[in-house]
């Protein structure tokens, strides 16, 4: 689990939990052949994932359990993820020669098609306005507004601290993120915890630039954060987070989620959830010309195939006015005799 994020593993935990064990766990890994798994996912479509129950007779052992399935089948996407994690684990079996071939091998079971994408959320220029007018004052605000103007990811900008801010330079350097996981740890109380992941070893920090008007904004934002740090003194838990409460800890995701939603209801714009504002920076940005191989960097995408397959809403508009351009440079216009 080195390179493995916490959120990750979180998700594989559930995965293993929820559908390899109850459907897979109680096969011999030789006799796991891409036939089972076969049978298994279309069962998994069709009638859900297996659910354990406890055996009903109090004298029954308390580890025998009762299986039936759920009557409302899984979605392609689920089974697609299940598939990812299950294969992966075959794949070591196979390499350790525990198994003489991977059963779940590309091309050895058939998948579900990939669903289709829903449509994203983009506030239109107007909408965008009266946000921005929305936030003005507010001190969460700026997290709103950095985000409209920086494309970060909710759990990124929530995990900034100052050190990550090169006002001089005018960039951020983007290297964590903030996310409420699965607690593992049983010398901390709860079933979740609060925590700053960083990127993984695989993965490289991002740097992006920000304009003027946003380094003055945040400047200034600073300057009203250690004001009010110093009001706090001895009490204020300092993490040197750029967005935080006012006690200085971290603000918690859903905390903000609720506040976003209070701030659109204020601008009278129609809902909308938090990554809205990352898809209408890059849906302005795209606009305003710049390059979708920049825009593609400055989101972080693993590739721009990514950035096309998301915002290609954008581009045949972009293409329309792309070919208007480059005809008014340089096509001679046709004299009337």
């Amino acid at each position: 689990m080195g390179s493995v994020k916490p959120s990750t593993r979180v998700s594989y935990e559930m995965i293993i939990r929820q559908h390899l064990k109850p459907n897979f766990g109680h096969y011999k890994l030789k006799d796991l052949g891409s036939g089972t798994i076969q049978s298994v996912y279309n069962k998994m479509l069709k009638s859900g994932r297996v659910v354990q129950k406890k055996a009903k007779d109090k004298k029954a052992d308390k580890s025998e359990k009762s299986e039936k399935p759920t009557n409302k089948g899984l979605s392609e996407k689920t089974i697609r993820n299940i598939h990812l994690v299950l294969r992966k684990a075959l794949q070591v079996a196979y390499l350790n020669d525990m198994i003489p071939k991977n059963p779940a091998a590309d091309g050895r079971v058939t998948l579900p098609e990939a669903p289709k994408k829903k449509e994203i959320r983009v506030f239109t220029p107007d909408e965008q306005k009266a946000i921005e007018r929305a936030c003005k004052g507010e001190r969460w605000g700026m997290i709103i507004l950095l985000d409209l103007y920086s494309g970060m990811r909710q759990g990124e900008i929530l995990a900034l601290t100052w050190k990550d801010i090169d006002f001089q330079k005018r960039t951020i350097t983007i290297n964590k993120q903030l996310s409420r996981l699965k607690n593992f740890d049983p010398s901390i109380p709860g079933k979740t915890v609060l925590a700053i992941q960083p990127y993984t070893k695989n993965s490289n920090d991002r740097v992006i630039s920000i304009s003027p008007a946003i380094v003055d904004m945040l400047q200034a934002y600073k300057a009203a954060e250690d004001a009010n740090k110093a009001k706090w003194a001895e009490a204020y838990e300092d993490n040197n987070l750029v967005f935080c409460r006012e006690d200085g800890h971290f603000v918690e995701p859903k905390t903000f989620q609720e506040y976003f939603k209070k701030k659109l209801a204020d601008a009278g714009v129609a809902d909308g959830n938090v990554h809205a504002l990352r898809h209408t920076f890059a849906t302005r940005a795209l606009e305003a010309g710049i390059p979708v191989k920049v825009v593609s960097q400055i989101l972080g995408h693993s590739s721009i195939q990514i950035t096309l397959d998301t915002y290609s809403h954008v581009l045949p508009e972009l293409q329309d006015e792309a070919m208007k351009a480059i005809t008014d440079a340089f096509l001679e216009p046709v004299k009337s005799e």
